[in-house]
């Protein structure tokens, strides 16, 4: 009997464990209870809270600027790219560029007079506070040479454009494409909407899809959600496009469950290359809301990707920090020193001398690869202090850099200039 008893007692010690001894989290459900009892002491996994990076702190800088990240994630990428596309601005002159590659190209015309909505197309990888900058010294106009295609032009190109919306709060969002391209490992950034598989190498989004099948690619489209990314990409023939999602996907599924693929779609924003001949109420290169079946995504190659802190909502925080001072004894003699660094690409830097009457006198303009995070300032000192500064006069120097989250003034210091 006591053995049957001590039995009895162990099975009831067993189940009482397994009833308390999970920690699985469906959603936030931190305060329910079960059966009106409080659980107490259960274990919970850490909570994950943004931070800036790992040693880095502001006290060991000259000048500190941190950025709020926002707060929603998927939300702020759309609309960042919707702001990019709202820049409203008006050609100084006409002028046209263009560049022909062995499977694509394009031309474009801007004319002086009209007016145009949106970042141009250009490979500069321009930021709306760059942009908005060079428009408010130029009353509000814009024009460039374009001597080497698109490379001249402030503005930005599918890809770019995404970038800075991911850089609000993703600073590994990069120029290469191939960084949302799931079959190339060693450079993915992102992860796969749904249970679809890339074959590792693949260069092409036709041969994922063919691996996969319409139904598979079909669910993956369906899991999409505003901020991710679809991408058709040929690396064989070097011709990508991407584009941003801008809501969740309308899923039509028949009586059997499939998805019919004619009737589901996707929203989509986009920066392209070609002027959007569904608007004519402005003349734009963005191409805003609109729709794509997932049948035709499924002939065109086109996959999903996300990023995986979407899931958390936490990264780290953008700053942008000047680590030494710069004086006016330093500048009257026409040297500079000191480092500009971030936690993200620093996307431009603008070194300024102004003359008493606030008109420039010279500027250099750093636009780092895609993603530099340091800068040093000594090296600019021989190009900045020319032979347009005059000694014995009075000047302001002005240095100021942006990041996609934001911009910030860093130095301003009035000097007399001595010569060198």
């Amino acid at each position: 009997m006591k053995k049957i008893l001590a039995l009895i007692f162990t099975i009831f010690l067993c189940l009482a464990l397994v009833a308390c001894g999970s920690n699985e989290k469906t959603g936030d459900n931190s305060n329910e209870t079960t059966d009106g009892e409080n659980p107490g002491n259960e274990t919970t996994a850490p909570v994950l809270e943004s931070a800036l990076p790992e040693g880095i702190n502001p006290d060991d800088f000259y000048k500190f600027v941190q950025f709020d990240l926002p707060e929603n994630f998927r939300e702020a990428a759309v609309e960042q790219m919707r702001k990019q596309a709202a820049v409203v601005w008006t050609p100084e002159y006409t002028f046209t560029y263009g560049n022909k590659f062995d499977n694509w190209g394009f031309e474009k015309t801007y004319e002086a007079g009209k007016t145009y909505t949106g970042l141009p197309y250009g490979s500069m990888n321009s930021s709306i506070e760059e942009f908005q900058k060079y428009l408010d010294e130029h009353r509000g106009r814009f024009a460039t040479k374009s001597e080497n295609g698109y490379y001249d032009v402030m503005g930005t190109q599918c890809n770019t454009a995404i970038n800075l919306s991911l850089q609000q709060f993703f600073p590994d969002a990069c120029e290469d494409s191939g960084g949302y391209m799931p079959s190339y490992s060693d450079k993915f950034i992102g992860v796969k909407v749904g249970d679809y598989e890339a074959p590792e190498g693949v260069k092409k989004g036709l041969d994922i899809i063919e691996a996969n099948g319409e139904q598979k690619m079909y669910e993956s489209y369906a899991l999409a959600d505003m901020g991710d990314v679809i991408m058709g990409k040929n690396d064989e023939t070097q011709v990508t496009h991407v584009r941003m999602v801008a809501e969740k996907a309308v899923v039509v599924r028949g009586a059997n469950g499939q998805i019919n693929g004619n009737r589901s779609y996707l929203v989509c924003v986009e920066q392209t290359d070609s002027w959007d001949q569904t608007r004519k109420d402005i003349n734009t290169t963005w191409w805003m809301d609109h729709k794509y079946t997932f049948n035709s995504l499924l002939q065109g190659g086109w996959i999903a990707v996300s990023l995986e802190c979407y899931e958390t909502n936490v990264s780290v925080i953008p700053y942008l920090a000047l680590d030494e001072e710069i004086t006016a004894d330093m500048l009257a003699k026409g040297n500079l020193g000191g480092m500009v660094s971030s936690d993200y690409p620093i996307n431009y830097m603008h070194l300024t001398i102004y003359n008493k009457a606030g008109k420039i006198v010279n500027r250099i303009v750093v636009n780092n690869p895609y993603d530099g995070r340091k800068e040093g300032l000594r090296k600019h000192s021989i190009n900045l202090f020319n032979d347009s500064l005059k000694a014995g006069t009075e000047y302001t120097f002005v240095l100021d850099a942006g990041i996609a989250r934001g911009n910030a003034e860093l130095c301003r210091v009035d000097f007399t200039y001595t010569g060198k």
